[in-house]
């Protein structure tokens, strides 16, 4: 059964190698309409976002792909009014893009890749959740799952833009968890550490197969699938304010 079927979901960063694209694929795979999310910095962005929503549709599921710049709040406002265009609605907001990993001394990092990599993690984050939030709020249910990284409450030395980024995202995403449970909304992180990428096929029969569990050095993306898969479901209705921490690898560069 699937068990999202005429439900709409948000899933941003999600047409390269990592997490987003396993997230998508496994929404679709429960009968979802999912709107990709992809952004301006690689012209091939477009090409990679149209073989996702192929796979996506043949998993059974119906799906749309917005270009936005997570860092820009004109471009997400007008994601969101165009998926509610599209839908009528937004159920769940997946927010997993994120800035770029560059471990560097901070007497080195650049001002112009701070600010980047800030705007992407947190900027980011309260333009997605200011812009679907009222849409949620309207419907008294929705679902706002903040991908950030392990032991983000506690990470010490570089990348510092990239760590307080993800620390930050704990902290919105607690805090407004007490707030909107009134609103029938749950608000939730799951934290992996290193995910390795996979291949469009890989992805691909991964959420097709839910595979047994077997030991393995990495958490994959289909792991991080699966948790936020659960985070959505009926059966996850009153957990909120929680942190999913994955186990497998160190806490580096989760996208």
């Amino acid at each position: 059964m699937q068990i999202f079927k005429d439900k709409v979901a948000l899933v941003t960063g999600s047409t390269g190698e990592g997490m987003g694209r396993s997230i998508a694929f496994t929404f679709a795979r429960e009968g979802a309409k999912v709107v990709l999310n992809y952004g301006t910095g690689h012209p091939n962005n477009a090409h990679a976002a149209e073989k996702v929503l192929q796979e996506l549709r043949a998993l059974g599921g119906k799906g749309y792909s917005f270009k936005a710049d997570m860092r820009e709040e004109d471009d997400v406002q007008a994601m969101i009014k165009g998926i509610i265009t599209l839908y009528g609605k937004i159920d769940f907001l997946v927010c997993n893009h994120g800035g770029d990993y560059a471990p560097a001394d901070i007497t080195e990092i650049e001002r112009d890749h701070w600010r980047s990599v800030i705007k992407a993690e947190i900027d980011g984050l309260f333009y997605c959740i200011k812009h679907a939030l009222p849409h949620m709020r309207r419907e008294h249910s929705g679902r706002i799952v903040a991908v950030t990284l392990a032991g983000a409450e506690h990470t010490e030395g570089p990348p510092y833009d990239y760590n307080l980024g993800k620390s930050a995202r704990h902290a919105l995403i607690k805090a407004l968890a007490t707030e909107e449970i009134e609103n029938g909304i749950t608000c939730n992180i799951v934290a992996p550490g290193h995910v390795p990428h996979a291949t469009l096929r890989q992805a691909v029969d991964s959420a097709k197969h839910a595979a047994p569990w077997k030991r393995r050095v990495h958490t994959q993306p289909q792991d991080v699938a699966e948790a936020i898969r659960y985070l959505c479901s009926e059966e996850a209705r009153f957990v909120t304010g929680s942190v999913i921490e994955f186990a497998g690898g160190s806490p580096r560069a989760a996208h």
